[in-house]
């Protein structure tokens, strides 16, 4: 099994699906060591991060893909995003996991929607993070908590790209 994770920019990987890219949680022992591949919208990349790395070093290949914030990013749509997921499955059993379409950042939320639009019948289960939206407040039976090093970790990828903008983190 291989999670793909489908988001708008690189830094959503991480601030959305930290838990994904690093296998985190007790009831991931056995995906500690999973396959992820994280499709970019806003570029159309395909990244793979392969079965066994390490978290800091997953990180540090996502944070190579961030860019300056340009406000004008958008999903490439349901067909580009179909082609995308095709070629990271493979024909692969995979999980998509990717932003909601309830995500009250709009960017984002197109992106989900138009990412469950872009499953084939059949294909992999889409799982949507709860994202950016007051609506979204409930409890679900995926949650899966930060310890105190992925919780470091992830304030450290935002505060440690110079020259870069991290949404929620100060440009000057």
């Amino acid at each position: 099994m291989i999670d793909i994770v489908a988001v708008l920019r690189a830094e959503d990987a991480v601030l959305d699906f930290l838990s994904v890219l690093t296998g985190s949680g007790p009831a991931d022992r056995q995906e500690q060591g999973r396959e992820v591949h994280v499709l970019l919208g806003d570029t159309a990349e395909h990244l793979v991060l392969p079965a066994g790395l390490p978290p800091a070093e997953r990180l540090a290949a996502v944070a190579r893909h961030i860019r300056p914030v340009d406000e004008s990013a958008a999903s490439p749509g349901p067909e580009a995003l179909a082609t995308l997921i095709e070629a990271a499955a493979r024909g692969a059993e995979a999980r998509l996991w990717t932003h909601s379409p309830a995500d009250t950042r709009r960017g984002r939320g197109r992106l989900g929607r138009d990412t469950a639009a872009a499953v084939a019948p059949g294909g992999p289960p889409v799982l949507h993070a709860v994202g950016h939206s007051p609506y979204l407040q409930f409890i679900s039976d995926l949650d899966r908590p930060l310890d105190r090093a992925r919780v470091e970790a992830k304030l450290a990828f935002v505060n440690r790209q110079p020259g870069r903008s991290c949404p929620g983190r100060p440009t000057s």
